[in-house]
């Protein structure tokens, strides 16, 4: 009898069950039997490509990570042939760097490594497994055959470079810019320690038979990135709001140090840089080893100078103590022509042996308290032709002999 062909033929059976037909399933695309346990129905594998499955556990260990950008820039680095990669995003013009890759091979882009003693990078302390990824915008020279993918290193501070992960392939390039989001998956954590970098590899794959260029672009509005796991220590910087920080800084001790050249500069309103210790009896304390210079007035806004030590050159300071006791004293050799020698209403004490004063230039010489005269003789001499005007209104006390001598031709 000829069988209907409107009714659905049922397939033999072929194992255990009601019958043999296989439906379509969200499976049917992987090796089950190796990367699924089919009994309790869970995935095994770690998920490598875009659109591998993955389970919760993958899912769940990836979601709590704290994640590290680096923005990759074209700043020469200080390693030679690299470009560095910046903690904040780069909003200077976009920059592009262009490499021809060789046919059926793969080519280096470019490198990319974090900045030298960059304070956030130092701040690391462990590279964490999880998802690696690169958000890039690319172009390719043509439609088809070209793709990107990206390597993770850690480097020493001795230059030893470590791969860690590489990425899959992108999808194939277009003759215009786009994004493009690649990721590696690193099973194992790194430690990491101050002085240590990121680096970031990328590189051009072409399947095709003539070498082409890919373009990558940085910079400007792409905000193309590296971005990791990671652990930082907190403890080791303070947070900012851009490059200003807001708010009081408060600590227990600070100790500042690389700030460019030594150099504070203060941006107030006064265009001054004011150290408090806080009021009430804190004193603020500056230790310098070395010498400090003033380039402008020092100011002490009517406050002392205390603690001076005697001054042993001329343009030293000097303290009260060592004004009061030699405010009295001529030293030898000094010249006060011109000047009026004055000791009103203190007593003027010369111990200098045989004291002699010599006028010239018409100078006075007055003395309103005790002139004490303590060595032997005492000459007052009036340069010749010039007159004297000597006003002696106390006494002169000490002196065994009193000299003075005049010039006759003139008035006196």
């Amino acid at each position: 009898m000829a069988r209907n062909p409107l009714i659905r033929k049922i397939p033999k059976m072929t194992g255990q069950g009601t019958g043999g037909h296989k439906s379509a399933g969200i499976l049917d695309d992987f090796a089950v039997r190796k990367n699924v346990a089919t009994k309790e129905g869970t995935v095994e594998k770690v998920p490598v490509n875009e659109n591998d499955i993955t389970n919760k556990a993958y899912v769940d260990n990836i979601a709590t990570r704290s994640e590290i950008d680096l923005f990759l820039t074209e700043n020469a680095s200080d390693i030679g042939g690299y470009f560095d990669m910046e903690t904040n995003v780069v909003t200077a013009a976009k920059e592009n760097i262009v490499q021809s890759i060789t046919a059926n091979s793969t080519t280096l882009i470019a490198s990319f490594a974090s900045i030298l003693d960059d304070g956030e990078i130092d701040a690391i302390r462990l590279l964490e497994n999880g998802v690696y990824g690169m958000h890039i915008h690319a172009e390719a020279a043509l439609a088809r055959n070209l793709f990107i993918y990206f390597e993770f290193y850690h480097r020493t501070a001795g230059g030893t470079e470590t791969l860690l992960g590489t990425s899959h392939d992108s999808g194939q390039l277009t003759t215009s810019e786009a994004e493009y989001n690649v990721h590696a998956s690193i099973e194992s954590d790194k430690s990491f320690i101050a002085g240590d970098r990121i680096v970031a590899k990328v590189y051009g794959r072409n399947t095709g038979a003539a070498d082409k260029n890919i373009t990558i672009y940085m910079e400007g509005d792409t905000a193309s990135r590296v971005e990791f796991p990671g652990f930082v220590s907190l403890s080791n910087f303070v947070m900012k709001s851009g490059d200003t920080m807001t708010g009081d800084l408060t600590t227990t001790g600070l100790n500042l140090s690389k700030v460019g050249a030594n150099i504070i500069t203060a941006t107030n309103a006064n265009g001054d840089l004011r150290l408090g210790a806080g009021g009430g009896t804190n004193d603020l304390k500056i230790n310098v080893d070395g010498k400090i210079d003033i380039f402008e007035e020092l100011n002490m806004n009517t406050k002392k100078i205390i603690n001076v030590v005697d001054p042993t050159s001329a343009q030293e300071a000097s303290t009260k103590n060592y004004h009061d006791q030699n405010k009295h004293r001529v030293f030898q050799g000094d010249d006060n022509t011109g000047a009026t020698l004055s000791a009103a209403g203190q007593e003027f004490y010369l111990n200098l042996g045989t004291v002699r004063m010599t006028t010239g230039k018409g100078e006075t010489m007055q003395n309103a308290g005790s002139l004490i005269a303590m060595g032997a003789n005492f000459d007052i001499t009036a340069s010749a032709g010039v007159g004297l005007d000597l006003q002696m209104i106390a006494e002169i006390n000490g002196v065994e002999k009193f000299s003075l001598t005049l010039d006759p031709n003139v008035a006196n």
